[in-house]
């Protein structure tokens, strides 16, 4: 009898050991402009998190990232354990459903649920960062390898962007259909991009500026939400929660409820942050929601053209194209770096005052991306 949980074993043993060359190759060609941004978001957002414990998180993103897309190791899974907390009366067979997820855990094996349960599904996803066809061609797989082991169901999927001018007209009418909804919502700019739509929600220590179109589409069709939680335990056995939905009534204005459910649902995208803070994919994109108070010009200005500088401790370097930047991750600015300097700062020297400007340097470190040495 095969053993999978042995074989999943050996598929994170290789995993590791290939994970490890790509991030060596990432340090090598400074390819860090993600790790940088997570780390400010995870700064921001929640700094008990010890900065040296930055890169872990990375790694275990990366690790995430892989499994994701490799189809193979969800033939790892034990079916018993996986439909623990999927249990067919969980979900609305009978008619439409809006089911909210997040890119935690295993966030793609939800579709192992629709093809089993018969469930038709349209998933909504954000365009702006990875083409529709590239997004199609991975949910295929899924949905495809779902299919091989459920042989007899009769359900079927379509991917839907949410970046185009009619996507809601289009959802409204898919729900008319008979299929239901699955969106992530921590990663989606909104329908047609433009944020006249946002409103503010409070995550963390902060507040995102988020849309609420997917609120609003519930009201006007009167179909549920349903917020459904992935997870990976200590041995990469994904886990789910379908958690209680959210219904639309006659006795709560549009505005009410859309703000009301958007919340809800933000607050469970932090209430799994907070156990699983390693699996979260949208470290790398939160920025883009947080809003940002006024800017204040905090500057140092102690500059000592004696003095002996380099690189402060939350700030990081990173190239584009040949192209090298350096980024505070506390105020979130980012400045271009000349050859020389770059090359001082990644071999850990004494900035060479011959060879940069000391206007430079002095920009630098007002702009608190240098700190003295002692």
């Amino acid at each position: 009898m095969i053993n999978k949980r042995e074989i999943r074993r050996e598929i994170l043993e290789i995993l590791n050991r290939e994970l490890q060359k790509l991030l060596n190759e990432k340090i090598r060609q400074n390819d860090l402009k993600n790790f940088h941004f997570m780390s400010a978001n995870i700064a921001k957002l929640i700094p008990e998190i010890d900065l040296k414990d930055h890169w872990d998180i990375y790694r275990n993103l990366q690790k995430i990232k892989y499994l994701e897309s490799e189809v193979s190791f969800f033939n790892t899974f034990d079916l018993d354990v996986f439909f623990e907390n999927l249990a067919s009366e969980k979900f609305c067979k009978k008619t439409p459903s809006i089911y909210i997820s997040y890119h935690t855990g295993a966030y793609r094996s939800l579709m192992l649920a629709f093809v089993r349960f018969n469930i038709d599904v349209a998933i909504i996803v954000d365009t702006t960062i990875y083409p529709l066809e590239r997004i199609e061609g991975e949910l295929l797989k899924h949905f495809q390898f779902a299919k091989e082991i459920f042989k007899d169901s009769n359900s079927n999927f379509k991917v839907i962007s949410a970046n185009n001018k009619n996507t809601v007209i289009e959802l409204m009418q898919i729900i008319k259909n008979g299929y239901s909804l699955l969106t992530y919502i921590d990663w989606n700019s909104g329908y047609n991009n433009d944020k006249g739509g946002n409103i503010e929600v409070d995550f963390f220590n902060s507040k995102l500026s988020v849309k609420q179109s997917i609120s609003y589409l519930s009201y006007y069709t009167k179909t549920p939400i349903i917020p459904c939680i992935s997870y990976y335990d200590e041995e990469f056995e994904p886990k789910w929660n379908m958690l209680k939905p959210i219904l639309p009534d006659n006795h709560t204005g549009v505005k009410e409820y859309a703000f009301i459910a958007t919340q809800l649902l933000y607050s469970h995208l932090e209430d799994i942050i907070r156990d699983n803070f390693s699996q979260w994919r949208g470290w790398f994109h939160i920025h883009k929601s947080i809003v940002f108070g006024e800017s204040l010009e905090n500057k140092q200005y102690d500059f000592d053209i004696n003095g002996n500088y380099n690189l402060a401790e939350d700030v990081g370097t990173f190239t584009i194209i040949g192209e090298h930047f350096i980024f505070n991750k506390t105020s979130y600015k980012l400045m271009k770096l000349p050859d020389p300097l770059f090359n001082s700062i990644s071999t850990m020297e004494l900035l060479n005052k011959q060879v940069i400007e000391a206007s430079i340097i002095k920009q630098l470190y007002e702009s608190k991306m240098l700190c003295k040495t002692i």
